[in-house]
């Protein structure tokens, strides 16, 4: 099990979650806080950037500040980071503080955590131009169509399947979940929701067996490929199956 994407930074102690997970950022404030869990958390894997509905923030100290943490070996991705058409921050902006991060995430070869609200027709060229391909990474919370899904799978982007593939009026992520290869997808909580939850690992398991039902699959087969895309995608050691 690897959930990728959950916000453990934010849950409360008492919460269970999957371990290993990917933590991502949203703002800058968060960062500190991240590094802090690690020390006493390794299985935690982090993702550092700031989320659209956070850039208006953004200056050049940020983007140097966020340069010298991705030289951080538990810091293994940029995100969250992305376009959002809902959040009242200034599109341009969006897009210009976007293309700095993804020239970071370039730079130093690590993928993206990509968060994309009513926003493929302008993040999809956005990201070739990019060449966000040669370092890859997801789309988390995926919810689009099965044409942007394969769009995002020829620029080396897995899908993040999450909470919404229980919701019977999703009508449009089964498909993608059936379509996409099976190298493309990924398991997440984005963690915390609005809802209090105990266990978070449960609620992982739900989604883990909704893509399992969608794909043919037994549980354990869901569960070994999310792992096996989760450790390829963000650079990490695959665990050594014990017979």
């Amino acid at each position: 099990m690897f959930d990728t994407h959950i916000h453990v930074h934010r849950l409360e102690a008492a919460e269970h979650y999957v371990e290993p997970c990917l933590v991502p950022a949203i703002n800058e404030e968060d960062w500190s806080q991240m590094l802090q869990l690690r020390k006493t958390h390794p299985h935690l894997w982090l993702a550092m950037g700031v989320h659209p509905q956070h850039v208006d923030g953004w200056n050049e100290k940020t983007s140097e500040y966020l340069s010298a943490l991705l030289e951080n070996p538990a810091v293994i991705a940029v995100g969250e980071i992305g376009l959002d058409k809902r959040v009242a921050v200034p599109f341009e902006l969006q897009e210009r503080v976007l293309r700095c991060q993804l020239r970071l995430a370039v730079a130093c070869g690590k993928p993206v955590v990509l968060h994309a609200v009513r926003s493929y027709d302008r993040l999809l060229p956005l990201l070739e131009e990019e060449q966000i391909a040669r370092v890859g990474g997801v789309v988390h919370g995926f919810y689009g169509s099965v044409e942007v899904a394969l769009q995002l799978e020829q620029l080396n982007l897995a899908i993040g399947v999450g909470r919404l593939i229980l919701d019977p009026a999703a009508k449009k992520l089964p498909e993608v979940v059936q379509a996409v290869a099976q190298h493309s997808l990924l398991v997440e909580t984005d963690a915390p929701w609005r809802e209090a939850q105990d266990d978070w690992c449960r609620c992982w398991q739900e989604i883990a067996d909704q893509v399992a039902r969608l794909r043919g699959w037994h549980r354990a087969l869901a569960v070994r490929v999310t792992d096996e895309n989760a450790r390829r995608i963000f650079r990490l050691p695959q665990e050594r199956n014990v017979e």
